[in-house]
């Protein structure tokens, strides 16, 4: 459902901010007790190399440059809880030879044999020796990784996008 109502109401003119704050409305009225949605939802701009997204509480991307890691964080809350809620838009200047990792919680939670999960580090150590990879490259070796390391079991999606910057 939720997906359904973000297809319907984006648009290249509709900023991530507003988009969030729309999406939160309709599903406020829609969504089941107990439940709620995260969301990244971002425009990117090539030109200028300029990301503009909102976060609603969904596992910060992580952006590395120059073999350090930071998170596109900022926003505001899960989606399909507070009913009126703003969001925030929030910008980044990326730069040629940043990688952008989107991800989803079925990679970071992962679980081993012994319940321990994968974790956000090793996605971050990951990123930073994998740089000389393409995007395509290292969204493969991540996924070998998160595979190799749970043994294939997934307790959740595991969903990543990982882009590169020229």
């Amino acid at each position: 459902h939720a997906q359904a109502v973000l297809k319907s109401l984006a648009a290249e003119t509709v900023m991530p901010d507003d988009l969030c704050t729309r999406i939160n409305s309709v599903v406020c009225e829609n969504i089941v007790p107990n439940r709620f949605i995260s969301c990244f939802y971002a425009l990117l701009d090539m030109q200028t190399k300029t990301i503009s997204y909102t976060n609603a509480g969904h596992h910060a991307p992580i952006l590395v440059r120059d073999g350090r890691c930071s998170r596109l964080t900022g926003g505001g809350p899960v989606l399909g809880v507070f009913r009126n809620q703003d969001y925030e838009l929030q910008q980044a200047q990326l730069q040629s030879g940043d990688c952008l990792l989107l991800f989803t919680d079925g990679a970071s939670e992962a679980l081993d044999t012994e319940g321990v999960e994968f974790g956000e580090e090793r996605l971050e150590e990951l990123l930073i020796s994998g740089a000389n990879l393409s995007a395509a490259e290292l969204r493969e070796s991540i996924i070998a990784a998160v595979t190799e390391f749970g043994n294939g079991n997934f307790h959740d999606d595991v969903t990543l996008m990982v882009l590169k910057i020229e």
